[in-house]
């Protein structure tokens, strides 16, 4: 879509210079027709001049209307189908006029926009988030799906990475071949080898029989190497060949085994500090560093944090729903432990609301109401002054005590340690709807 936009920038003037260039050509053919026969005034050749320019520039504006009518039809249908959102002061001032250009570049990037969004939860259900950091990513994870490239997926812990290559391995070539996991984290350094390679009979104590490693495995198919940057140093070596060769021995074999392995890695580790203090192979590093991924942590995405708990608490207490504060707690809060972390936070709401059908910030561990006060001072600061973002705290705080007291004031002042006289007047002075609360709890019971 950005391309056409670009296309029509460039295709007005286009067409104006040849026309304008075809007018030269033909003003200069008639006037040297007219000279060399001495057949007409000098006034007449002018006025014929004249007029083979005014043609061309006629019929320049007559192409130019023609192609950009379907443009403006196609703007129109996206107003009417509300899937962008620009002005009504933009259309009908001229096809070739700059608004119009710029309101066509910013219609075509804003449905770009929705059909990454359209295409992303056609070919990615499982993942869930519409933020523009997300629709990068699976932009990215759309592209390499198809191929055979490695993929590095960076990141923190709980930001997705294996959801994230099971979508890379479903729109894959490979998706009807195997597809193997094996978090190098959780496997003794010992085992490790023999996890990766296989073994013979007889190789070591306890090596009963024959075992297949998870290379062989994955033959044709997919392996992913889940926590990579807590791979032993010994084992490094061995891998990078693999990945050079395509070819390896069990433990214990002397017969060389060939492989056709797409490999998908992942580590919430930042490799490229490792290197530098050589706990990780440069030359290793290179190899599966070929098409990396970092995945955002949630923080950085809080427009997705509603959609997330939603989703989850559908699938854990199907027709439960979240309180606009319970939401914004969510929204405020950090998430260290990102997706995992949520969903866990999710299912112990759903816990505790019991036959709660509205869950409220009571519902939430208390960590998030302890970091909302700052978080919603980092949140208003941007747009309001001082003493504006310090009366919407206090009316937020007021707000949530009078909540967790069912509307009671005299509780809800005791909490907020003032006086009832002193919190009526700053309900008065907020507005704030105190029977609200109460209907609310009523509602929840």
């Amino acid at each position: 879509m950005r391309r056409l936009s670009i296309s029509i920038y460039a295709l007005v003037p286009l067409i104006f210079g040849l026309c304008s260039l075809f007018s030269f050509i033909v003003s200069f053919q008639v006037t040297d027709y007219f000279i060399e026969r001495n057949r007409s005034p000098q006034g007449l050749l002018v006025l014929a001049g004249s007029f083979v320019s005014f043609a061309s520039a006629f019929i320049a504006y007559l192409i130019i209307r023609f192609l950009l009518k379907p443009a403006e039809q196609f703007i129109q249908k996206a107003r009417d189908s509300s899937v962008v959102n620009v002005k009504e002061d933009g259309v009908g001032t001229g096809a070739n006029s700059v608004d119009q250009m710029a309101e066509f570049t910013k219609v075509f990037d804003q449905v770009a926009q929705a059909l990454d969004i359209m295409d992303a939860e056609h070919l990615f259900p499982k993942v869930i988030g519409k933020s523009r950091a997300m629709r990068q990513v699976l932009s990215q994870i759309i592209k390499v799906a198809r191929t055979d490239s490695t993929v590095l997926l960076l990141g923190e812990s709980g930001t997705g990475k294996e959801l994230i290559t099971e979508c890379i391995v479903a729109q894959s070539p490979r998706k009807d071949r195997p597809f193997v996991r094996i978090n190098c984290a959780a496997i003794s350094p010992n085992l490790m080898e023999s996890e990766l390679f296989g073994h013979e009979r007889g190789a070591f104590t306890g090596a009963v029989s024959q075992k297949q490693g998870c290379f062989e495995q994955a033959d044709q198919g997919t392996l992913f190497l889940d926590e990579i940057g807590d791979m032993p140093m010994e084992l490094q070596v061995k891998l990078l060949r693999v990945l050079q060769e395509s070819s390896f021995f069990r433990v214990g074999g002397d017969t060389p085994i060939t492989v056709d392995v797409r490999i998908i890695a992942a580590t919430n580790k930042k490799l490229e500090s490792m290197v530098e203090d050589g706990n990780f192979r440069e030359d290793l590093f290179y190899r599966i560093n070929v098409f990396p991924v970092s995945l955002p942590p949630l923080r950085e995405r809080p427009e997705d944090v509603p959609l997330l708990a939603s989703h989850f608490l559908e699938k854990m207490a199907p027709g439960k729903l979240f309180d606009p504060y319970a939401v914004e707690l969510m929204e405020n809060y950090a998430w260290p432990g990102n997706v995992r972390e949520l969903e866990n936070v999710v299912e112990r709401a759903s816990v505790m609301a019991d036959s709660h059908m509205v869950l409220g910030g009571d519902h939430l561990p208390n960590l998030l109401k302890t970091a909302a006060p700052e978080a919603m001072a980092h949140s208003f600061s941007g747009n309001l002054s001082l003493d504006e973002t310090l009366k919407e705290i206090e009316k937020r705080l007021i707000c949530e005590s009078l909540k967790k007291n069912r509307g009671v004031q005299v509780r809800a002042a005791e909490k907020l340690g003032i006086n009832q006289r002193s919190l009526w007047n700053r309900v008065k002075k907020y507005g704030i709807d105190v029977s609200a609360f109460k209907v609310e709890e009523n509602n929840q019971v």
